[in-house]
């Protein structure tokens, strides 16, 4: 029976090096088969790392690889603070037996050697590590929580220490399980630090492991549904019994404001039917309460917005020069009137109580007719906006009137759409039209690129004098405004 368990010594045993400086520890292969598959594959597939019978674990401390390995050879283990743990197992039918039977004829061993230069990051893609650790071995944790513990923990006693580290003994021994789908280990820690859990009494050191241990729960595992994870799951159900007094803990209310998934599942258990509904009371209002904080918080970071110009919201420097490179004088000027706003449109004249422009309102109906309304939304300035943005390289309102580039796209198109009568005859010179002698307004109106002009063609002189513009311009002052 022995030589049929063991066969040959030298390739039954799979060596893991762990921690660091490293420490190889040696198990047979056939307990590790038996457990999980991931292992199994680890061990037994071909690929570098079982040819070479050893493997470097990066991302658990020695403490936890350990109790895994006693877990192998016990059906339990042993967490600080508790030297007569019980033994709990909830391994299956199918391979407990025969892995104990194993385990008392194969004992696993540690030994120091050269350490494994091969990695385990193939064998485990799903597996999540976080960069954020606490200053136990191997526990994941938020930045506040860490600085929590780091100032607080020193005024614990040796039954809460003791009571930290065992939490975290079984969290850490969860996630291990987790990441190689070993669902007996999952089951039997799940259980063991609810069974520790439920035992708390009302202290704020405690408020802070359970806030602790949840963060740990949602950094360090995978998943949606609290019913695939059982970590979760305990963390969640802890969290709703012990409410009423987690939520005066400022750490907790901070988790709270973080949102995310532990929230949402929160929330669901807590308003679950059949659920007290004080809890329930409490936790909707922390969460507005935290809401709002969140909210108010944003609010006073992100930049304030302001109704005054651009023109009278930027420094007054030496570049505001530059950005009229380039302008021609008609472009200029209307870039100062974009800037300042103080501009013949609905918003500005209605400001001012001219006569006849009640409203501030664009003739499209979608909004006030201001710089920013015609250059980015007016639905009846659509030709031409889409090339003009391309040329500016932005659709930011600021960065278009504040920039070199942006600002000449933008009046260049301003101008083209005709809608200040002020410009009329300088969009007509831009359109690139030149007038001859006896050249009839038919052919001007058809080089120009608006409509609007085309509807008062009869408006137009059938002949300017000395080939000049003097006749239109004069003609064009008496039009009506275009507003």
């Amino acid at each position: 029976m022995e030589g049929a368990l063991c066969g040959n010594p030298a390739q039954d045993i799979f060596h893991f090096d762990i921690g660091e400086p490293p420490r190889r520890v040696s198990i047979h292969k056939s307990l590790l088969q038996r457990v999980s598959r991931p292992l199994s594959a680890l061990v037994s597939n071909g690929m570098r790392e079982s040819q070479e019978g050893c493997v470097r674990l990066d991302d658990v401390d020695s403490q936890t690889f350990s109790r895994f390995v006693e877990w192998l050879n016990t059906d339990t283990y042993s967490v600080p603070g508790a030297p007569d743990s019980k033994s709990v197992s909830d391994r299956g039918d199918e391979c407990q037996s025969d892995v104990t039977s194993q385990s008392a004829l194969l004992p696993t061993w540690e030994v120091d050697g050269d350490v494994c230069p091969t990695s385990e990051e193939q064998m485990f893609p799903h597996r999540r590590v976080s960069s954020r650790q606490l200053d136990l071995p191997g526990v994941a944790i938020r930045p506040i929580v860490r600085q929590i513990d780091q100032t607080q923990g020193q005024s614990l006693d040796t039954y809460e220490s003791n009571l930290h580290a065992s939490c975290f003994a079984h969290a850490k021994l969860y996630v291990f399980a987790d990441q190689r789908q070993i669902s007996a280990l999952q089951r039997l820690t799940a259980k063991r630090l609810q069974e520790t859990l439920q035992t708390l009494n009302q202290s704020a050191e405690q408020a802070l492991l359970i806030t602790s241990l949840v963060d740990y729960a949602y950094e360090n595992t995978a998943g949606m549904d609290m019913e695939d994870n059982t970590l979760r799951r305990v963390m969640v159900e802890i969290a709703t019994e012990q409410l009423e007094r987690l939520i005066p803990s400022p750490v907790f209310l901070e988790l709270l404001e973080e949102g995310g998934q532990f929230v949402m599942d929160l929330e669901l258990v807590a308003t679950a039917p059949g659920k007290s509904q004080r809890p329930a009371v409490r936790l909707k209002k922390a969460l507005h309460e935290s809401w709002k904080s969140q909210w108010n918080r944003y609010a006073y970071e992100v930049p304030r917005r302001t109704n005054k110009p651009i023109a009278k919201d930027t420094a007054w420097d030496r570049a505001l020069y530059k950005i009229r490179d380039g302008l021609t004088r008609p472009e200029t000027t209307i870039a100062t009137l974009l800037r300042t706003e103080h501009i013949g449109l609905n918003a500005y004249l209605s400001w001012r109580k001219v006569p006849d422009y009640p409203s501030p309102l664009c003739p499209c109906g979608n909004g006030t007719q201001t710089p920013k309304h015609i250059l980015l939304f007016c639905q009846r300035q659509i030709a031409g906006r889409s090339a003009m943005l391309r040329a500016a390289g932005t659709t930011d309102y600021r960065t278009l009137i504040s920039s070199t580039k942006g600002l000449k796209a933008a009046t260049a198109w301003f101008l083209q759409q005709g809608l200040l009568a002020q410009f009329e005859v300088a969009r007509e010179m831009a359109a690139g039209v030149v007038l001859g002698p006896g050249q009839e307004a038919q052919d001007l109106a058809d080089g120009l690129p608006d409509a609007r002009l085309d509807d008062r063609r009869e408006d137009l002189p059938g002949d300017l004098p000395d080939g000049t513009m003097a006749g239109l311009a004069g003609r064009l002052a008496d039009r009506p405004t275009n507003n």
